[in-house]
């Protein structure tokens, strides 16, 4: 359910805190759509939600710059060495996948054995990558493709 627009606070509310110079960014959500979570990799913000849309945000005025489609649902998003990476998961099938930040091609791609989902995604900077493992538990510990490091 939306806000109330009389609970978004205006400029002049923001000014009086101290936040003049905050943004607020909608993202544009249709039908039941969520927005599951924010990342930050770089220079940029991603939003992910449950349409499987990842949305390029400005950090400096919020505005959406791209919206990247997918075929799969996606649970995490990270940057490493230049390279944007997703985790995706469906039914019982996940991959980490090395995605055109302008584009959204699929350029690698790491499936999982079939079972092992991965949520949520985060790199050590270098050759490992981290991701739940859902109701699993499980903490894992993935090796980036040696085709992707510098």
């Amino acid at each position: 359910m939306p806000f109330p627009r009389d609970l978004i606070p205006n400029r002049t509310a923001l000014e009086r805190l101290g936040l003049e110079r905050q943004w607020m960014a909608v993202v544009p959500l249709v039908e039941t759509e969520r927005l599951l979570r924010i990342s930050r990799t770089q220079d940029l913000l991603f939003a992910q939600t449950s349409y499987a849309r990842l949305h390029t945000i400005d950090p400096e005025t919020g505005r959406i710059l791209r919206t990247i489609e997918s075929n799969r649902f996606v649970t995490g998003v990270t940057w490493v060495d230049g390279e944007l990476w997703h985790a995706t998961w469906e039914d019982d099938q996940s991959e980490i996948r090395r995605i055109d930040p302008a584009t959204g091609a699929v350029l690698d791609r790491l499936e999982m054995p079939a079972g092992m989902g991965v949520s949520g995604l985060e790199s050590d900077g270098g050759e490992l990558f981290y991701a739940g493992g859902g109701a699993s538990g499980t903490l894992r510990a993935v090796r980036r493709p040696k085709s992707s490091q510098p």
